[in-house]
């Protein structure tokens, strides 16, 4: 059983979120919550397994608590929805430790889609994601592969060696 936690800013999203996702046979909305705060309150209390954020909680909300949630809560798979199909967006959030997103223009099919492959510990990417975060990794192997400086290597540098 898909356990759900909704986040989102207004109430009647919430409930419309929840009306459609609790008409499913293997989901089940276990709370609600309309800010961050309210939401790392009803984690523990609602035993969800999955936790859907809106990308549009104020303050850049929904990253912090991605973030928050994924690092005291690793075994709560979070996915984030109503992102902008922005590579840079994106992968702040999957960064961040989101399991999935959705953008914002999908149908409640891929919605329930998206769900069921975080559930499964799957993910739905684009091609053009699935570029993008290759390229991600790419560029970590690169900057990892760089030599390393003995800290006593630095005390011969000049301050504007240091600086560049």
């Amino acid at each position: 059983m898909i356990r759900i936690l909704i986040v989102h800013p207004t109430h009647l999203v919430c409930s419309l979120y929840a009306s459609v996702l609790d008409d499913r046979p293997n989901i089940e909305v276990v709370a609600k919550a309309t800010t961050k705060k309210e939401a790392l309150a009803k984690i523990e209390s609602s035993a969800c397994n999955i936790v859907l954020v809106s990308a549009s909680l104020e303050d850049n909300g929904a990253l912090a608590l991605t973030k928050e949630i994924t690092q005291q809560y690793p075994e709560i798979k979070v996915l984030v929805v109503g992102l902008p199909e922005s590579k840079y967006v994106i992968l702040q959030y999957v960064m961040a430790g989101a399991a999935g997103y959705v953008l914002e223009d999908v149908t409640v099919e891929r919605l329930f889609s998206q769900i069921q492959a975080v559930q499964e510990d799957k993910a739905l990417v684009s091609p053009r994601m699935a570029a993008v975060l290759m390229e991600h990794v790419s560029e970590l192997a690169t900057v990892s592969a760089r030599p390393y400086l003995e800290p006593e290597a630095y005390s011969e540098l000049t301050p504007r060696e240091l600086e560049v």
